[in-house]
């Protein structure tokens, strides 16, 4: 009986691995843990080089999705990442996606406000 059981277990998770796709999910398919902001209507500051993002929060570690990658945006985040074998990339100031700072020489655009809201997605309650 308990072949059975893990035969069956395996199976169902070899189904819900397949499907392969790297966009995003639509949103009434998106996890309640992950929100799709744009650029014209985002409240915040917008730092990355992109028109629309997923932000979210799992455990407590905030990330971003853009296109099929997807960024850790705290040490956090890059640590959940590599310890759950996620292969998040981390946003650091080299990432091409992380626009400059025009007002600010050599630096780039905050990202605190990207970082809060990916917060108050963790504090969601279900």
């Amino acid at each position: 009986m308990k072949s059975l059981i893990g035969l069956v277990s395996m199976s169902l998770l070899l189904v819900a691995c397949s499907s392969g796709t790297t966009e995003a999910p639509a949103e009434s398919q998106r996890p309640n843990n992950e929100i799709l902001i744009t650029k014209d209507t985002y409240n915040g500051k917008w730092a990355l080089d992109t028109d629309k993002m997923i932000i979210g929060c799992v455990d407590e570690a905030v990330y971003c999705k853009v296109g099929d990658v997807t960024y850790s945006l705290t040490g956090f985040s890059q640590a959940y990442s590599k310890n759950k074998g996620l292969n998040w990339l981390p946003l650091t100031p080299e990432s091409d996606i992380w626009l400059p700072n025009p007002e600010i020489k050599g630096a780039k655009i905050d990202i605190g406000d990207i970082i809060q809201t990916g917060k108050d997605i963790c504090q969601q309650k279900p």
